[in-house]
């Protein structure tokens, strides 16, 4: 069931690699929403985490970014976010999370209320989200 409060999915992590289980878990998570709630999921964001994490073994941004949009390629509602990725360091996850809220807010008022473009557009920001 979908319905008429619309969510957006946001993951964060490395990604490094990107596997089949950081994608299912969209699917999971949305499904689950759809089935058991009154929340329909618009769109899916994926950002990766900034080179200065500190993670050892941890690839470059631009190959991670590169993987997960192979990854992404044929999905119409999961998308790749660079804006943590193009910071000049590292940003905790509450940060991450507040400026994506805060870019949804904002590109929810430029559009209106009409979700149906958001899902027609598959994104939520055209500067900091990347399609698949």
């Amino acid at each position: 069931m979908t319905g008429s409060h619309r969510v957006v999915l946001l993951a964060c992590g490395s990604f490094n690699p990107p596997t089949n289980m950081h994608l299912r878990m969209f699917e999971i998570a949305r499904d689950f929403l759809h089935r058991t709630t009154n929340n329909n999921v618009v769109v899916g964001l994926m950002s990766p985490v900034h080179e200065k994490y500190g993670k050892e073994g941890l690839v470059s941004s631009s190959d991670r970014i590169q993987l997960l949009r192979l990854a992404l390629n044929s999905s119409s509602w999961v998308h790749v976010s660079e804006w943590e990725t193009r910071q000049d360091d590292w940003t905790p996850t509450r940060e991450v999370v507040q400026y994506h809220q805060n870019l949804i807010k904002s590109t929810l008022r430029k559009l209106g209320s009409h979700s149906s473009s958001i899902n027609r557009q598959g994104r939520v920001g055209p500067e900091n989200v990347s399609h698949g």
